[in-house]
């Protein structure tokens, strides 16, 4: 069995009332086999002479189940990690050996964590660090930087003065003996480490922020190849960054100039998914069953049931498998990797793992609508519009009469005096508008669609839709910002605690989508920049956002009230 005491929560032996391992197990409860296991630990901690093997045997002791294990394992165990450590230390005498280096980090990883695990005094911890930082030749710098990475998982183990040592290692390195090569260990971890030794000493970090910004900086003019083009222009981001957290004006004002040249010439690579009948025989089925089933919608249903239908949602996919499925989008081996993203003018921004979750979430969810809801849509509305079945007037009719965005609101002007206003009059220019293009087609196949009015006019109207739905239903839709107070975004509507309480998964799903920034199509920032050309003013955002808008209306508006 192999265990490893900083990955394993605790040792598994089998508990005889259960069958199983359990983190609080008496002796007397195990199985016989599990007391053997347990006794032969115990007889080899106390038999073994070489500290390295008494240091592991008394850390597996300490890792045992609670009413196993004791505080003098511990103890124990620490005393022969130090000793270990000044036995690799006297190998590492005779020069560099790599293996041995990595066992001295190893070691005291286990130390850091057994001495944070028992509360054991930490004055000979820190003398140890200091030591290894300061008076060993044959500890190289990286091992150095290693040793400070395991330190600051436990900071608090360590004095300000062995936190100042380790400091001094680094401006030593950079500022005395001028390090330049290895540049990306560098760029992402000697340098952070360096900068969060400075924020816990509270010394200025700009001479830092400078330095990591001209790697970053020198990283993009060597970096001439034409498929890398994406990776030259985070390095000249980052480096934009570090320079403005510097106050270095002249540097920020060069790689400004840089970035937004480089921008325009991202060549970003792309993968197709190519579906064929032959292969995706099932898909294409399902998918030939959902036309067919718009078609007869069209031939054997009136208007206001395909729009019920619509507001329902259940041609649109539902959110339940993308969300428990969520934890399996990003695979085990691709965690700690870095992701950047782009958004539709080739900005970029750095992800987390919540953000590279949630846009490969949206992907899967983007390749259900294109597949399968989007054609739905079309063969309904375009079948619908030229058997005359479907109108703007009786979808605007089906909105005044059977949802709440019929209802009028009202407003007081400066005088006090209250009008009754109505969200349909917003609305009906962009509906009307989407019927008449429609129209057109069905009247001529020639005729080029034209969503460019429709959408600009919708949009917009959809975010005020969900402010006032919100506020209706007593939700916050504001907030405090420096020494201001003012509306949420929708992008920040959509993360909101109200929304989140009042819609159900689905349509959170569809809206974060439509609307939302983290693998969205983030629609109406794109449309309020005016960052979409032509092309993006299509028919299928349009059937999404019109779906959007009936989805919405099924709510009443009474705090978490939902019906459809």
């Amino acid at each position: 069995m192999i265990f490893h005491p900083e990955q394993d929560d605790f040792f598994r032996l089998i508990c005889r009332k259960t069958g199983k391992p359990e983190k609080t197990c008496a002796y007397e409860d195990l199985t016989e086999k599990a007391k053997m296991e347990f006794d032969y630990l115990l007889d080899r901690a106390e038999r073994s002479i070489h500290p390295i093997l008494k240091s592991r045997y008394y850390h597996v002791l300490w890792k045992c189940p609670s009413k196993l294990k004791r505080k003098d394992f511990a103890q124990k165990a620490i005393s022969n990690y130090f000793a270990t450590i000044d036995v690799y230390l006297n190998i590492l005498k005779t020069g560099i050996q790599e293996e041995i280096l990595s066992l001295v980090g190893e070691n005291f990883g286990h130390l850091n964590t057994l001495v944070m695990e028992v509360n054991e005094p930490r004055e000979e911890l820190n003398l140890l660090f200091r030591d290894l930082l300061w008076n060993h030749i044959n500890i190289p710098f990286y091992e150095k930087d290693h040793l400070v990475s395991l330190t600051l998982k436990h900071p608090k183990l360590f004095d300000k003065e062995s936190l100042n040592t380790a400091f001094q290692v680094y401006e030593q390195e950079f500022f005395k003996n001028f390090k330049k090569n290895d540049a990306f260990l560098i760029i992402h971890e000697y340098i952070p480490n360096a900068l969060n030794l400075a924020k816990r000493l509270k010394i200025n970090p700009k001479k830092w922020f400078d330095l990591l910004g001209n790697f970053h900086y020198e990283s993009a003019l060597q970096d001439t190849d034409p498929t890398r083009s994406w990776i030259r222009l985070d390095n000249i981001r980052q480096a934009r960054l570090n320079f403005k957290r510097a106050k270095n004006e002249e540097k920020l004002a060069l790689v400004e100039t840089l970035y937004e040249e480089s921008r325009l010439k991202v060549d970003l690579p792309s993968t197709l998914i190519q579906l064929t009948r032959e292969k995706h025989k099932h898909l294409f089925e399902f998918r030939d069953q959902k036309i067919e089933a718009a078609k007869e919608l069209v031939r054997t249903k009136d208007a206001d049931f395909n729009y019920t239908r619509l507001i329902s949602g259940i041609d649109f996919p539902s959110a339940k498998p993308f969300d428990e499925e969520d934890n399996k989008y990003i695979p085990d081996f691709f965690r700690g990797t870095r992701t950047i993203f782009f958004d539709i003018t080739n900005n970029t921004s750095e992800g987390d793992e919540e953000i590279e979750k949630n846009v490969i979430k949206l992907d899967f969810y983007k390749l259900e609508l294109d597949f399968n809801t989007n054609p739905f849509l079309e063969v309904l509305y375009t079948e619908g519009v030229r058997s005359s079945q479907l109108t703007a007037d009786n979808l605007l009719n089906f909105l005044r009469d059977r949802t709440w965005l019929g209802q009028p609101y009202y407003i007081l002007d400066q005088e006090q005096n209250q009008h009754a206003l109505s969200w349909l009059s917003l609305l009906e220019p962009s509906l009307r508008e989407f019927y008449s293009q429609l129209e057109l087609k069905a009247d001529n196949q020639e005729h080029r669609l034209n969503f460019i009015l429709c959408l600009d006019s919708i949009v917009p109207k959809f975010e005020g839709l969900l402010r006032y739905f919100l506020q209706q239903c007593g939700k916050t839709v504001s907030v405090t910002i420096a020494n201001r107070v003012e509306q949420m975004t929708l992008n920040k509507m959509l993360e909101s605690e109200g929304f989140t309480s009042l819609f159900n998964r689905d349509d959170q799903m569809l809206f974060q989508y439509l609307f939302g920034g983290a693998g969205g199509l983030d629609i109406r920032n794109n449309i309020a920049h005016s960052f979409y050309h032509s092309h993006h003013y299509n028919l299928k955002k349009m059937l999404l956002v019109i779906g959007a808008l009936l989805r919405l209306s099924k709510y009443r508006l009474r705090e978490n009230e939902k019906t459809s």
